[in-house]
């Protein structure tokens, strides 16, 4: 929450050259010109947002509409009375920039400006670094899945490999165990001389 009366963008205007003034210190303290006399009458009496984030001068004319309906009924008050309700207000104002003497609503206004420009560019230079770290993060994430599944895939060629030379192992190795014992047959029945009537005849 924040209150007009500490805020530097409410400011007096003067009615003949439309300059807006810095609401001065006696101003916030006391609810009154501190300006001579003979220049009082160009001076509005209303404080104004700069902002225009409220009606100030809006909510005056309706106080001063009730202090003149209370002086009517004999009831005499002094204007202060009826302004500081409404410079003290407590309100939810996001153009609040803090009081600094001798400094004019415009200044306060630059001022305003300039850290909102600072607040977007860090802003941005926070969202450009969030959007690389997530585009890295990404970019690891998907590297890592793709490692993962060139893993998965060599493993699984090595295990179709291996699966193949088994079963090679296996047919050689029973290629190898068939020819031995027809070997070992052979060699029985030669040396019993099963053969030998067959190559007589043959000679």
């Amino acid at each position: 929450m924040a209150r007009c009366v500490e805020c530097g963008l409410i400011a007096l205007r003067n009615v003949s050259t439309g300059e807006l003034i810095e609401v001065d210190d006696d101003f916030r303290k006391w609810r009154k010109v501190t300006t001579l006399p003979a220049f009082d009458r160009q001076i509005e009496q209303y404080p104004r947002c700069v902002a225009l984030a409220f009606d100030l001068v809006g909510e005056c004319e309706d106080a001063a509409q009730r202090q003149a309906t209370a002086t009517a009924l004999g009831e005499f008050t002094d204007w202060a009375q009826w302004l500081r309700p409404i410079l003290e207000k407590d309100r939810p104002c996001k153009e609040f920039a803090e009081w600094r003497p001798g400094s004019s609503p415009k200044e306060h206004r630059d001022m305003v400006d300039r850290q909102r420009l600072l607040e977007f560019q860090r802003k941005r230079e926070d969202d450009w670094q969030k959007w690389q770290a997530d585009m890295a993060a990404t970019d690891k994430a998907w590297r890592e899945g793709q490692a993962t599944e060139e893993k998965r895939w060599r493993e699984e060629q090595e295990r179709r490999v291996d699966r193949r030379h088994v079963r090679e192992l296996q047919i050689v190795g029973g290629l190898v165990t068939i020819a031995l014992i027809l070997a070992t047959l052979f060699g029985a029945i030669l040396e019993r001389g099963y053969f030998w009537p067959i190559l007589r005849i043959t000679q």
